[in-house]
């Protein structure tokens, strides 16, 4: 009778060890790959007619090492100034219906880790008539 609850404990620690490896490593695992994106509806003045000049786009990479520190940043502005300067480059006044979406990208492990974030945005130039 001892013998079985001897093995009987050897077998639930090991069980509980096990179970442990596995949560532990769950934790750590972070995906490496992960998407996300905004559209932002922006409607011109009711008041203003305009005309539609060309879809702008503006591309925004940074890149960052384990401890958030940023490695290289393809601009020091955001997204939406970068489309607003690629507008005025048409002539354009203003920029409506914005998509931006976001991909980062993981590489590596531990102090080698690195994050690649990049940000792509969209909108329409329009150059009002008044």
């Amino acid at each position: 009778m001892m013998k079985k609850n001897i093995k009987h404990i050897a077998a639930m620690a090991l069980l509980i060890v096990f179970a442990a490896l596995a949560l532990g490593s769950g934790a750590t695992a972070q995906p490496l790959q992960t998407d996300r994106g905004i559209l932002h509806v922006v409607v011109p003045p009711p008041d203003r007619p305009y005309d539609v000049l060309s879809l702008v786009f503006a591309t925004l990479v940074k890149k960052t090492d384990a401890h958030g520190q940023i490695i290289e940043i393809t601009s020091n502005e955001g997204i939406l100034q970068m489309l607003l300067r690629e507008a005025h480059r048409l002539g354009a006044h203003d920029i409506v219906n914005v998509r931006v979406s976001t991909h980062t990208e993981r590489t590596g492990r531990g102090s080698l880790r690195q994050t690649r974030e990049v940000t792509t945005g969209s909108a329409m130039a329009i150059r009002y008539r008044n």
